[in-house]
């Protein structure tokens, strides 16, 4: 038996004919030529050793391309060609070397693998756009190349996934190269980045059986910058997936800047995203089209508020939500969304186009709902999941009154004492020694209705924690909730074993001035009921995380939701029902249980206005996957938060 020789890496050897005294002086002399934003994408502390390593690969890289008939041209100041002009005897060696090992194939999907490693392309925010979604943004920007005249600007194109399909699919259409590569233009802030998508598209030509054709310029540089190659007012269509990058992670110069530039997006933590947005309104013509994906983060964070004002502006024409979809981006922690919208004032009819991805191949299903009562109803935010039905619902809960109150629990882990000196479990030889211990409860243990107490104590010392909290914060009766959760799950702490001291994965909910101040019960009820869980999950959305699949009940959260007005003998026939809940469900009696949130549910549905084909109406919904997932009271115990990949449609499983 024979086996075949192992192919050896040529990569190390095409390095080493670069790494010469003349290629590291040249390589440091193109540093120095680009623009500062491009040497921060360097990471200027190795930015020679980084453009040896990735001249070395786009050689080879290169030389398997041509082999490919790729024919790619890169302009002179570009820092890799500058690189091989300045140090001609160490080019042609390692143009050589990479000729020799051309045979090697090519993975077109991925031509520069090592250039691009992963922990630096997710600090700057450059995510690979999957083929799928690609064509989805394309196609809901209306790009039709048989159209003619359509001009079309990819931003932060990074390996120019847009740019490259967009043309293909205009080739096939019948366009001339010619005309595309004078209509397409991309911009990229990274040398190597910028350098994989002229390679990209010179691959998708050879693809076509057009080697040699004209081809979009792919511009380096900040497409941030005023610059005539990208004019304002220049452009019919601008699509991409601009980089996601929050703004404290942005240099301060960096960010000093943009806010100047952009004081209308405000001065909190805005995301780099925002302003590729906020610019793309300027590159666009009267009546021109953006289609982002964008993080789900825009339709209701606070930093985003400013950008939600402004295009609230312009015509929304679409948002295409993906909590439902399969990931899109294997290594963003993020629930994407696509926005199109349209450089024209919104007309008096105009409706939103709201969709939910599903599946692979992705598929959306939409529903139209007016636009400006869509605008009205999350207050600032942008209800992804709202649906036609869900209307009179929401309208129902936005006119009830907000008196709640939410207070984080006690931070602990703060440095002045480790969590271990301060928690033990009762009984136990440490807790013992404690000077005022109190029982502690943490998030994991609230259920809704009940409290699974572990049973541990905590030595309540304020000076070792950084937000004490006075011990009238935690007296009893009180409602705590679960600050992680999949939905609102509230209990009423009652004395049987506290007053608890709780943790901040608790929070303490009050509604002073009401009714329900003085039924604990039914306070619980109200935040346990279906009514309060789905305006939650449809308006609020709770500050989703996409890793654990769980969301974030912050004070700001708990203090939006609504309150039913119930007089006090509606508040004690409700607190009845919130208690024959609790035991029910102390009980394990589970047809019990659903008897009695049942009636809970109708009460709060009454106090809220609804009538029963509403409450039946919502029930139905509710039901049905995914949001049978979302909505349906936890049951057993909840200690584990998992984090877990899913399947389509499994997110919340």
């Amino acid at each position: 038996m024979t086996c075949a020789a192992p192919r050896l890496d040529p990569l190390p050897a095409v390095r080493a004919a670069l790494d010469r005294p003349p290629a590291r002086a040249a390589a440091a002399l193109a540093l120095e030529g680009l623009p500062a934003a491009a040497r921060v994408a360097l990471a200027a502390a190795d930015g020679v050793a980084a453009l040896l390593d990735h001249a070395a690969e786009a050689l080879l890289v290169e030389a398997r391309a041509a082999r490919a008939g790729a024919v790619v041209a890169h302009p002179p100041d570009d820092p890799l060609e500058r690189l091989l002009a300045a140090a001609p005897r160490e080019a042609a060696r390692a143009r050589a070397l990479a000729a020799s090992a051309a045979d090697a194939p090519l993975d077109p999907a991925d031509p520069f693998p090592r250039t691009f490693p992963a922990a630096p392309v997710k600090r700057r925010g450059a995510v690979d756009t999957e083929a799928a979604l690609v064509d989805l943004v394309l196609d809901l920007a209306g790009w039709d190349a048989r159209r003619g005249g359509d001009a079309l600007l990819e931003p932060a194109a990074g390996r120019g996934a847009f740019l490259a399909r967009a043309w293909t699919r205009a080739v096939e259409a019948g366009a001339r190269p010619a005309d595309l590569a004078r209509r397409l233009v991309g911009v990229e802030v990274h040398p190597f980045a910028c350098r994989a998508a002229r390679l990209r598209l010179a691959l998708a030509a050879a693809r076509a059986g057009r080697p040699g054709a004209p081809l979009p310029v792919v511009h380096l540089g900040d497409a941030l910058d005023d610059d005539a190659r990208w004019a304002a007012g220049a452009f019919d269509l601008v699509v991409g997936n601009p980089p996601y990058v929050r703004g404290e992670r942005l240099p301060a110069a960096r960010r000093a800047d943009l806010r100047a530039r952009w004081p209308d997006l405000g001065a909190g933590n805005v995301d780099l995203a925002a302003y590729f947005v906020r610019r793309a309104l300027d590159w666009l013509r009267p009546g021109g089209r953006l289609a982002f994906v964008l993080t789900q983060g825009v339709c209701d964070a606070r930093a985003a508020e400013g950008l939600r004002a402004r295009l609230a502006e312009v015509t929304l024409e679409r948002l295409v939500g993906f909590e439902w979809a399969p990931p899109q981006f294997h290594d963003a922690a993020v629930i994407p969304c696509v926005l199109v919208a349209r450089r024209a004032p919104p007309p008096p009819d105009h409706a939103v186009a709201l969709g939910a991805a599903r599946g692979a191949p992705l598929a959306v299903e939409w529903c139209r709902v007016p636009g400006r009562e869509w605008l009205a109803l999350g207050r600032g935010r942008w209800p992804v999941e709202v649906r036609a039905g869900d209307l009179d619902l929401l309208r129902a809960l936005e006119r009830a009154p907000r008196p709640l109150v939410a207070g984080y629990g006690l931070a602990i882990r703060t440095g002045k004492a480790p969590a271990g000196a301060l928690i033990a479990e009762r009984g136990s030889a440490a807790a013992g020694a404690f000077v005022r211990p109190r029982p502690l409860l943490d998030g994991r243990e609230v259920r809704a209705w009940t409290i699974d107490w572990a049973g541990r104590v905590i030595d309540y010392r304020p000076e070792a924690m950084s937000d004490p909290k006075t011990e009238a914060f935690f007296a009893g009766p009180k409602v705590v909730l679960a600050r992680i959760a999949l939905t609102t799950q509230a209990a009423v702490d009652d004395g049987e074993d506290g007053p608890f001291f709780v943790r901040n994965t608790v929070m303490v909910v009050r509604a002073p001035g009401t009714t329900l101040e003085a039924e604990p019960h039914a306070l619980c009820a109200v935040l346990n009921s279906l009514p309060v869980r789905a305006y939650a999950f449809l308006l609020l959305r709770a500050g989703a995380l996409a890793g654990s699949h769980r969301a974030t009940f912050y004070s700001g959260v708990i203090n939006a939701l609504p309150v039913p007005a119930l007089s006090p003998a509606d508040a004690a026939a409700l607190a009845a029902l919130g208690r024959a809940a609790r035991d029910r469900a102390r009980a394990g009696d589970a047809a019990g249980l659903a008897a009695a949130e049942a009636a809970v549910d109708a009460t709060v549905a009454r106090g809220f206005g609804l009538d029963e084909a509403a409450l039946d109406a919502l029930r139905a919904r509710a039901a049905a996957d995914p949001l049978a997932a979302v909505l349906r009271p936890p049951r057993g115990r909840t200690r584990r938060i998992a984090v877990r990949d899913w399947a389509a449609g499994a997110r919340y499983r």
